[in-house]
Parts: structure tokens; C-alpha cells; sequence
């Protein structure tokens, strides 16, 4: 007998110093341990099957649902069993999604004496208690959980999104990766590892199953260099969750576009109740005491004084510096030149302008959609503006008629002759029919007159200096002023009917050594 106890005592000795994690092959991610224990003396130890028999000993099985005991079985493939079942069932419901249990079921082998299973009791458990999950990837900022995507890729897109929101439509893409998956671990892309310290590199990787994003990712898409980034603590972590909270990416995306809750100092404005001033901040009213304790027992809060309210912030902000083009006339030169061929009081273009043409290049900024700083880094003139060149007569005009005097109209007829007329006596021609009423001075000369002149009406009278005056009447309007010396064929103003006048006409005299002349003796077409 002694020999028996001893032989146990020995064989205590070596297996209670070890212990046999027994990986059991489970799509439940189901774990074994193996234990022996006296259910009588309190004494625990491990053995083989052939020992075990030979000492007389029963094998149970621990049933543990993530770190509750919630019963022993003599056989854990029962249990297997009817978690499969369970999960085909809920599987059915979510066809697109992998679903696990909602804690880890683990088995933990044990030897004793006198079995006491609880098939009914683990049973009754799983019915209560078994739920199934998915692996889901979470996005949490500053430990506030924004919301659950199925994969990694999803994130990814729902990140993508709310950056694409920032930018333009040429630099817009879905391939920018924050987070990768190695195996079952995250981790963070190559290119923003490259731009990562030491300490945010650790910090990233302290958790298998965790990442932390960096304060600052830049992309680089075509000639644009995007710099994202994170203003708060933006962490992504994979853990089993409810397939019913799993999120589409547009949704995800809106919720990161929201951005997160803050605490925020603010003075009260009016004097107001509780109630009132949480309506105003978007918040009920245990709300708003959650965040002002003190105000539990207050009824009216005074204007001036502080409270704690929530606001909306955003943590991703997206600046992307580009390039780009402009392009910008260049107005030309307007030269001025005397020219001794045209007459003083005269002007002629010689050449028309034209605008030049430069391409501007800018460097602009923009920060969440608005431009916040634009410098211009380049300016080439690609063509050089041509200048408009005006000639301006200095060539004096002669105050003295050559004596050959010129038609004073632009065409026309003589409707009426110098004569009698009418039982009176015709002083000149009248001119008229014609397509431009521009009335021309006959020769050189100064004017002497340029008034209205009664039966006349707006009438000019011109000396030639030369022993001839010649007068122009019933005009619309006049051009010239007394004292102005005109040129042969100069415009001296319009054909028109005021005055004494039957219709739109000119009446032209002729008047030589101040004597009336007849002026068809004089004027040539």
C-alpha cells in the first residue's frame, strides 16, 4: 500500500508542475486543456489514458464560454455538435458574412475519481447565453467607436471617402491603403512606415489585433503630394461584434465625415432654465447634467456664466498642394508719333495692337476644400504684345483756299439752281438725295460763323482768305467753331432741315470779293 502511494505521489510531483494545452481541431476555435484532480482530497494531476485506467480514474471535460465555467461533459464533440448546428441556423440569416461564436468555447481535459457531468446544466447555458459574431474591423477615435466594417478593405474605402470629399475629381481615388492585414495581424503599409518616428512605429504595433494610425499619411497621386491628416487618436482594431452593427462603407463614411463629440466651454448667453439651453446645444436635458454636474439642482442658469456643451469635430483634415496653369493677356502699348504728312488736328493708325498672351503656373494649397495659400512660381510670355501706333498730324494747315473749290456734300443732286424763284431770288444751290449727310468745308479756310442764323438755320460760313467765302445752311448739326481753320474736304458737320426748309437739304452760296457768285462757276464734283 505504501508503495501504491507512493508511486501517486511521485507521479503528482512530476505532472502538477505541467500542464497540456491540447489545440483541438474545432471550425469554433475550440481549445483543450488537460487537468487530473481528486474530487475527494483536493490533490490534482495529469496522466496518460493507460495510467488513468489503471488508477481507476473518469475524463471529463470543463466547458468554459469565453471566462464563465458554465458546466462538465464526458464528451465535448456533443457540444461541438450542437454549436454547429446553432451556427448553420444563424448562418442561414447572414449568408455573406463568416459568423463565430460570440466568446471563445474552450474544453479543459480533467481526470477524477468519480465523474459528475452536467450535460443539462452546459446545455441550458449555451441556450441562454450562445451568440454568434462576426469578425468585424472597428474605427475608434479617441475611444469613441465610430462604427464596424466587415474587412480591412472596407475601412480602407470609407477612409477613401471621406478624403475624396476634399478633393478634386482628378486626384479623387479609392486606392489609397491605411491598413493591411498580415495573417491575422494589422499593420501599416511600407510608404507610411517611411515617414513614421520610432515611438509612433512602437505604438502602432503594441497590439496584434490594434493599430494606431499615424498623425500625418502623405500620398503622392500624379503631380499632387495629399497630406491627410489624423487630429485626434484614430485607432483600428479587429474584435467579434454583432452582425447586425457591421456598416456599408457609404455609412461608415458618413459617420466619419460627422466627426466626434467634444466637450466644449460656453458662455450662457440668456438667462435661461436647463431645459431651454439644452435645446439650444442639441441636447437633452440629463445630457446636458452629465457634462455640468453641477447644475443637478439648478433651475435657472444666469447670463454669463460657463457651461459644458457638445459640438461636432472633424479629425481628418486633407491638404493637397498642386499645380496650376493660368493663362493671362497682355495688353499692348498705345504709341503716339507726329507725322508732318498728316494735318495738325488730324490722327491715323498706323498699326492696330494686340494683346500678348503669358502662362502663369501657381503652387496652391487647399485644406479641406478651401484654398488657404496660392503662390505663383512661374511666368513665361509665350507671345509679346504687338503696341497700336497712332500718327498725329503736325502739318500745318493753310488758312488760304487754292481758289478751286471741292463738292461740299458725299454725292447728291441740285434740286434747285441759283436764280428766281418762287417770285424771289434763289442765293445759291441746293443739294440733296444723298446716302451720307456729311457736308464738306469747298476749301481751305477759318470759320467765321457757326450759329444758328435764322431762315438759314445752323449755318457755317467759311473765309478762304483768298477773296472767296462760301456758307452752308440748314445743317443738323455743326463740327467746326469760329476761328477754326479747315482744310479742303474736312467735315464741318451734317445735312438736315432746320431753318426755312422744305426737306432734308444744303443750301450752298458762294460769295467772291464779297459779291454773290454763282457756284456752279466754281465748284467742281
Amino acid at each position: 500500500m505504501r508503495n501504491i502511494f507512493g508511486n501517486l505521489r511521485d507521479l503528482v510531483g512530476y505532472i502538477s508542475n505541467q500542464m497540456i494545452h491540447i489545440k483541438k481541431t474545432s471550425k469554433l476555435a475550440v481549445g483543450m486543456t488537460v487537468a487530473v484532480a481528486g474530487t475527494t482530497t483536493g490533490v490534482a494531476f495529469a496522466a496518460s489514458n493507460t495510467n488513468a485506467e489503471s488508477l481507476g480514474l473518469d475524463e471529463i471535460y470543463h466547458v468554459y464560454y469565453g471566462e464563465n465555467h458554465i458546466g462538465s461533459v464526458e464528451d465535448p464533440d456533443e457540444i461541438d455538435e450542437y454549436i454547429e448546428e446553432q451556427k448553420n441556423a444563424a448562418q442561414a440569416r447572414h449568408n455573406d458574412i463568416e459568423l463565430v461564436t460570440g466568446e471563445e468555447i474552450n474544453y479543459v481535459r480533467e481526470l477524477v475519481f468519480n465523474s459528475d457531468v452536467e450535460s443539462e446544466k452546459v446545455m441550458t447555458n449555451l441556450d441562454e447565453n450562445l451568440t454568434f459574431a462576426t469578425e468585424a474591423v472597428e474605427l475608434l477615435v479617441n475611444d469613441q467607436s465610430i462604427g464596424y466594417v466587415k474587412d480591412i478593405e472596407m475601412a480602407n474605402k470609407a477612409l477613401n471617402g471621406v478624403i475624396n470629399e476634399s478633393l478634386p475629381k482628378d486626384l479623387q481615388s479609392n486606392s489609397f491603403t491605411f491598413i493591411k492585414q498580415k495573417e491575422n495581424k494589422l499593420i501599416l503599409p511600407k510608404p507610411m512606415l517611411e515617414d513614421m518616428t520610432k515611438e509612433e512605429i512602437e505604438q502602432s504595433n503594441e497590439e496584434e489585433k490594434t493599430i494606431v494610425l499615424p498623425k500625418t499619411v502623405t500620398v503622392k497621386q500624379d503631380s499632387a503630394e495629399i497630406d491627410v491628416s489624423f487630429t485626434e487618436n484614430v485607432v483600428v482594431t479587429k474584435d467579434r461584434v454583432n452582425p447586425t452593427k457591421l456598416l456599408e462603407v457609404e455609412q461608415l463614411t458618413k459617420l466619419i465625415k460627422r466627426g466626434i463629440s467634444i466637450a466644449k466651454e460656453k458662455p450662457v448667453e440668456n438667462e435661461s432654465d436647463i431645459e431651454t439651453i439644452a435645446k439650444t446645444n442639441n441636447l437633452s436635458t440629463d445630457e446636458l447634467i452629465d457634462l455640468n454636474p453641477g447644475l443637478d439642482d439648478v433651475e435657472i442658469i444666469q447670463a454669463g456664466e460657463t457651461i459644458k456643451v457638445t459640438q461636432e469635430k472633424n479629425f481628418i483634415d486633407v491638404v493637397y498642394t498642386v499645380e496650376k496653369t493660368e493663362e493671362e493677356s497682355i495688353d499692348y502699348e498705345t504709341v503716339t508719333k507726329n507725322s508732318n504728312e498728316i494735318y495738325k488736328g488730324n490722327e491715323k493708325v498706323k498699326q492696330q495692337g494686340e494683346k500678348g498672351k503669358k502662362v502663369l503656373t501657381f503652387k496652391v494649397t487647399t485644406k479641406n476644400g478651401k484654398v488657404i495659400n496660392e503662390e505663383k512660381v512661374i511666368e513665361e510670355v509665350v507671345k509679346e504684345p504687338k503696341d497700336k501706333i497712332i500718327l498725329k498730324g503736325t502739318k500745318q494747315i493753310s488758312n488760304r483756299g487754292s481758289g478751286q473749290l471741292g463738292w461740299p456734300a458725299v454725292g447728291g443732286r441740285i434740286t434747285s439752281k441759283m436764280g428766281p424763284r418762287w417770285g424771289s431770288y434763289h442765293k445759291g444751290i441746293d443739294i440733296a438725295g444723298v446716302g451720307n449727310r456729311t457736308i464738306k468745308s469747298a476749301d481751305n479756310g477759318t470759320v467765321v460763323q457757326a450759329s444758328w442764323d435764322g431762315a438759314y438755320g445752323n449755318r457755317v460760313v467759311i473765309n478762304h482768305n483768298n477773296g472767296f467765302k462760301t456758307t452752308y445752311s440748314h445743317l443738323s448739326s455743326m463740327s467746326v467753331s469760329p476761328g477754326q481753320t479747315v482744310k479742303k474736304g474736312q467735315s464741318i458737320g451734317q445735312m438736315g432741315t432746320t431753318g426755312r426748309s422744305t426737306g432734308v437739304h444744303l443750301h450752298f452760296e458762294v460769295y467772291r470779293n464779297g459779291a454773290l457768285v454763282n457756284p456752279l462757276n466754281y465748284v467742281g464734283r
